[in-house]
């Protein structure tokens, strides 16, 4: 079974993301003193410098275990997020594949051209 990939194909409608985003955001600081979700936010933006400057772009989070390489709900909420936050960066967060039996996902940040 191939993996779920999500993301895929990448359009300039990004409603589905700032949706997941906006419910990742909700699910993350509720019942949270108000600086965590800057806090968390700071802690994104990290994740992704290291990934650009360490990683050569490629971007791997951990997920839920799925045999079938299936996404669940707080996954796809978690990974818009990031890609939420690479776009303030200026860069694109391209396709988030689901690594299979394991606990993590990938995907390459790629630098928006001015």
């Amino acid at each position: 079974m191939r993996p779920e990939i999500l993301g895929e194909p990448i359009s300039d409608n990004l409603s589905k993301d700032q949706e997941y985003s906006r419910l990742f955001w909700e699910r993350m600081t509720e019942g949270k003193r108000p600086e965590y979700r800057e806090n968390k936010r700071l802690n994104m933006m990290e994740i992704i410098n290291d990934a650009v400057t360490k990683q050569k772009g490629r971007f791997s989070l951990f997920v839920t275990r799925s045999p079938e390489g299936k996404f669940d709900e707080a996954d796809r909420e978690n990974i818009s997020a990031y890609r939420e936050v690479a776009k303030e960066m200026g860069y694109i967060l391209g396709p988030v594949t689901h690594n299979g039996g394991n606990e993590t996902a990938s995907g390459m940040l790629v630098k928006i051209k001015p």
